[in-house]
């Protein structure tokens, strides 16, 4: 039986260009790609393009510890010209990051996801695993397991909207101590978005949104029906 198995499209394009002699151009990735890196799947592994071909032109990385290194800057691109690789240090990596404008500032996650990298993420889901996905977007399996069961970038808060009415009646309520819950009750939103409605106008309720605030009993205020 004859089999295509690590002969795809993908593969065969890396070894042509593989021996291209030209450093005047960027040669860029035709296929997927994530935050614009190229990637591609392998005998049963998901790789970085830029990597693969530092390997082909260049040979293994000194160290496990060496990067693919793109002297043009223009890796966030696709670009996996040979000529414009090699093995660096991190150290030397973020040095011509740094030089080509293009390293994160310090403190920052090293890829920051977006919307569009959530939805790709998603639609791999049941094809690739956990792992592969990390490796694609440069991101632990703990962060994608948490991503594909909706525990990050879960659907988007609802956004409310307040008439000039609704806000009069916030205001108004709040001067005279009710509480949050009696307020929502007026308006008939939830609690908790009219409490973020109030802070972000720098507005404080004068008694918290317990339930005993509700009980004229305990000397509290009347419930509002």
């Amino acid at each position: 039986m004859t089999t295509t198995k690590g002969n795809g499209k993908a593969i065969q394009w890396l070894r042509e260009y593989a021996e291209y002699q030209s450093e005047d151009w960027c040669v860029l990735w035709p296929f997927a790609t994530a935050r614009g890196y190229g990637h591609f799947g392998y005998l049963g592994e998901t790789y970085y393009a830029h990597v693969y071909m530092c390997e082909l032109a260049h040979g293994p990385a000194p160290s496990p510890l060496h990067q693919a290194a793109h002297s043009c800057g223009m890796g966030h691109e696709g670009c996996v010209n040979p000529k414009h690789l090699s093995w660096k240090t991190p150290s030397e990596n973020q040095q011509d990051k740094k030089g080509h404008g293009t390293s994160m500032p310090f403190g920052r996650e090293r890829y920051k996801l977006k919307p569009e990298d959530i939805a790709y993420i998603r639609s791999l889901a049941g094809q690739k695993t956990h792992d592969e996905i990390a490796r694609i977007f440069g991101v632990s399996r703990r962060n994608i397991g948490a991503i594909l069961d909706g525990r990050s970038w879960g659907p988007e808060r609802k956004i409310y909207y307040y008439t000039e009415e609704e806000q009069q009646t916030i205001r108004g309520a709040i001067a005279s101590g009710y509480n949050f819950t009696q307020i929502a009750k007026m308006v008939g939103r939830p609690v908790a978005a009219v409490q973020g409605w109030a802070y972000r106008q720098g507005l404080r309720s004068g008694k918290p949104c317990y339930r005993k605030n509700l009980n004229p009993a305990r000397g509290q205020g009347a419930k509002v029906t």
